[in-house]
Order: structure tokens, then C-alpha cells, then sequence
């Protein structure tokens, strides 16, 4: 399910997708000047309702690097928990952590970011 770029302002974009069949991601993305006026909550939180609604068997997750702490801030305000960290593979910096954030306990298989 995607819900894509708001008619009303061009600056924001989310969706939640199931990811490999298992969970609900939720992602979202804004342009710098819609950072710092609540929309990236209100969007996760709409995703999260989305994935409720569809499915509520299956976690709600969000997939972040460690050093973007609005993304964090936002995972935790609606109600997402770290779950996972770990190396990002892929990513050209070899210091770079990936963080899970979740509803629920997740099973090992589903905490990885490949």
C-alpha cells in the first residue's frame, strides 16, 4: 500500500510496503523544508494505522540509520521500539549502523537489512 506524494504538500511522501511478505515498513521521506513541523510523526503514524487496518498480524517496522535522530524521535513517538542494530551493508561507509525499529518482538530472520 502506498500512499504517495500529498496533494497538499508537495514536500512530504510516505508509504508503508510489505517487506519480504513478513512485515509492514513503514518509510517515509520529506525535503528539509518540511523538517521540524510534526509531519514526519503524523505520516508514520498514518502508516502505522494503514498496516493496522490491512494487517495487524503482521510487525509494523522502520528501517533507519543510526546517526538520523529525527527518524528515531519519530519511530519512538508512534510507539516503535529498537529491535535490531547492526553494520549496513551495502552502504559505502563501513561505519554506518542500520537500526530496526518495531512494535513487537521480532523473530531473528526478519532483523537484518538485506
Amino acid at each position: 500500500m502506498r500512499l504517495r506524494p500529498d496533494r497538499d504538500n508537495p514536500h512530504r511522501y510516505q508509504r508503508v510496503a510489505r517487506r519480504h511478505g513478513a512485515v509492514w515498513n513503514v518509510y517515509y521521506r520529506l525535503s528539509p523544508a518540511a523538517w521540524g513541523h510534526g509531519f514526519a510523526t503524523e505520516l508514520a503514524s498514518a502508516a502505522r494505522a494503514a498496516a493496522a487496518a490491512s494487517n495487524l498480524q503482521l510487525p509494523v517496522v522502520a528501517y533507519l540509520l543510526e546517526h538520523n535522530t529525527g527518524s528515531r524521535r519519530t519511530a519512538e513517538r508512534v510507539g516503535l521500539t529498537l529491535a535490531w542494530r547492526g553494520p549496513d551493508h551495502g552502504n559505502p561507509d563501513p561505519a554506518a549502523a542500520r537500526l530496526i525499529y518495531a512494535d513487537r518482538h521480532l523473530r531473528r530472520r526478519l532483523c537484518s537489512n538485506s
